[in-house]
């Protein structure tokens, strides 16, 4: 390796930061303090006593609990200047926890509100970047000052913007702030991906995970809640480890989702009932963890327990969602990697969890109002104009598969398909899936379909994907960034991987070998929640016209067998009133017309 190349090697590996090594954030006071270094102090300020005046005050989330720089220290420096200038104090607006890219923050919009009516005289801030680290948001927010005649008053510059010269410094620090942004923005975006990378979760307050440093505990649900608070250290090299208390409460929440029988709203309201009682004896509440200055730790609601049910980190991993090319940050994750904190809930149920939560149409509001499941739910279409239909009840006794969405979309006169009895349909497509004789080649395939939304080809892409983190493990292990145990550590859990990536090697797929077996004998035994499931991994579509099932669109893997299925059926029966098909028939095209105006 050139000395050239080992000084590029070493510049990059300092831009995304060691493993270990925490890059500094830029002192935000930097920008500010070397401008008025050239430029010289600030203006002699004028007489304004009386005037009326509002604070405004923010901070970033990663700032918010940072010295010198909280929502706490700006309010008592912008309160103390008011005072000072023998001001009225009318209001200190707040947004904490608020980027200073984002134009839509709620103080920012009443603030601006209050200029527009005449409010204020002043406007007082910390430093002209709480405004906004956007430019052309910054002097659009001057221009509507200038508007109504109101004053902005910068503690930090001290500089009157309202004069030539202010108006200058404000184009240079304005300038100089989005810059600063842009550049911080990427640095911590390179820090997310880094650590996401490396296995750590990010320094955002999650349930169920603590960072482990229980002598100087600092976590909101710490102190006079957590049985270990004021006790040794757990964690080490700021890996986060599962919270005593939390993880009871994680662990409660996938097994009664997974379970079917409760809706968010449901886990919400038991979790906030219920009462852990800790080793000693002691009992608690389960409560969320909330943000430091923020908002407190406090009861559990049906979104609260949305975001952990999804959440792949509560099985091991790190999820890593980046920004789009506009530079917005995603909502889903793109990537995720393997994560040195705990898993508090195994992949099985993790995995079961996710499939009720994809499979419900609706959730229930209460326990005893439960979601119904429906054997045929997103399967049923239209036959007419190939609209799916939903699984209604009709006072809690009669079943049907409704054609709502043509019926939402169109005139009276134009409805064409009328309420479905759902036990007849769903009884000739059991009568159907239950003759199928599934040869022994088919079992893995088929096992593959069950276990993994597109078959055979994720399964592949998952065998993929740890044979690489496995080959990227030995070119670490090259290069002298893997010792031989780390190496070897990385192997064996990648085998392990491989291993319970295999259909037949997990409870679920012990199972559903059981059930290929004897599938008509258990087809019964299974809740309409499983037999939708079944359904939908041997079913494209199932179309009816009025009253009647006229086509079954098997998936590609099993129209051989269901073809087999449906000969021996209508042999069995002198006929059949449906056909097994690889593609439906074309809707009319005259509906459709309708349907797209």
């Amino acid at each position: 390796m050139t000395k050239q190349t080992q000084t590029n090697k070493e510049e990059a590996l300092a831009l995304i930061g060691q493993p270990g090594a925490e890059p500094a954030l830029p002192e935000e006071d930097a920008v500010s303090t070397a401008v008025l270094s050239i430029l010289g102090g600030g203006l002699r300020q004028r007489d304004r006593r009386g005037l009326r005046a509002v604070g405004y005050k923010r901070v970033s989330a990663s700032l918010l609990m940072v010295a010198g720089k909280s929502i706490e220290d700006q309010e008592e420096r912008i309160r103390a200047f008011i005072e000072s200038e023998g001001w009225e104090e009318v209001e200190i607006l707040s947004d904490p926890a608020q980027s200073g890219r984002d134009g839509k923050r709620p103080a920012y919009k009443r603030l601006k509100r209050m200029v527009r009516r005449h409010k204020m005289d002043v406007v007082v801030i910390d430093r002209i970047d709480r405004i906004s680290r956007n430019l052309l948001t910054l002097l659009n927010f001057i221009r509507l000052l200038n508007e109504h005649n109101v004053k902005l008053i910068s503690l930090r510059e001290r500089i009157d913007f309202s004069t030539i010269w202010g108006k200058l410094v404000l184009y240079i620090l304005g300038a100089l702030a989005e810059f600063y942004s842009e550049v911080l923005s990427q640095e911590m975006r390179l820090r997310r991906y880094h650590n996401a990378r490396s296995g750590r979760l990010s320094g955002t307050y999650r349930l169920g995970y603590c960072k482990g440093n229980c002598s100087e505990c600092d976590d909101p649900n710490g102190e006079n809640y957590c049985p270990l608070y004021g006790g040794p250290d757990r964690a080490a090299n700021k890996v986060r480890v599962d919270h005593p208390v939390e993880r009871e409460a994680v662990r409660s929440m996938f097994t009664w989702y997974a379970s079917g029988d409760y809706s968010y709203d449901d886990i919400a309201h038991r979790l906030n009932e219920e009462i852990f009682v800790l080793a000693d004896g002691d009992e608690v509440r389960f409560r969320t963890k909330g943000v430091p200055g923020l908002h407190p730790p406090g009861p559990f609601t049906k979104d609260a327990v949305r975001d952990i049910i999804w959440n792949p980190i509560y099985v091991g991993f790190v999820t890593y969602a980046g920004s789009d090319g506009n530079g917005v940050q995603r909502r889903k994750p793109v990537e995720l990697f393997e994560g040195k904190h705990p898993a508090i809930v195994d992949y099985d149920l993790w995995r079961r969890a996710q499939r009720v939560r994809r499979n419900r149409y609706h959730r229930s509001h209460s326990h005893d109002s439960q979601a119904r499941a429906y054997p045929l739910s997103r399967l049923v279409f239209c036959a007419d104009a190939h609209m799916p239909m939903r699984g209604i009840s009709s006072q809690g006794r009669y079943r049907y598969y409704s054609d709502k969405l043509c019926r939402q979309k169109l005139s009276k006169e134009h409805w064409h398909q009328p309420n479905l009895s759902a036990p007849e349909v769903e009884e000739q497509v059991h009568g159907l899936v239950t003759r199928m004789r599934i040869p022994q080649a088919w079992r893995d395939r088929i096992l593959a379909y069950l276990y993994y939304d597109e078959g055979m080809a994720e399964l592949a892409y998952e065998r993929h994907a740890v044979r690489q983190q496995m080959q990227r493990a030995a070119e670490l292990y090259e290069k002298g960034y893997y010792d031989r145990e780390k190496l070897s550590r990385v192997q064996a859990e990648c085998r392990r991987q491989l291993q319970a990536l295999e259909p037949s090697g997990t409870f679920t797929g012990a199972e559903a070998t059981q059930l290929l077996e004897h599938l008509p004998a258990l087809w019964e035994a299974l809740t309409d929640e499983e037999q939708n499931n079944l359904n939908r991994i041997l079913l494209n579509g199932v179309y009816v016209r009025g009253k009647q099932l006229v086509e079954i669109e098997p998936q590609r893997p099993f129209l051989a067998l269901l073809e087999e299925a449906a000969e021996r059926l209508e042999e069995a029966e002198g006929g059949l009133p449906y056909q097994v098909v690889d593609e439906p028939s074309d809707p009319d095209p005259d509906l459709v017309a309708l349907l797209e105006r």
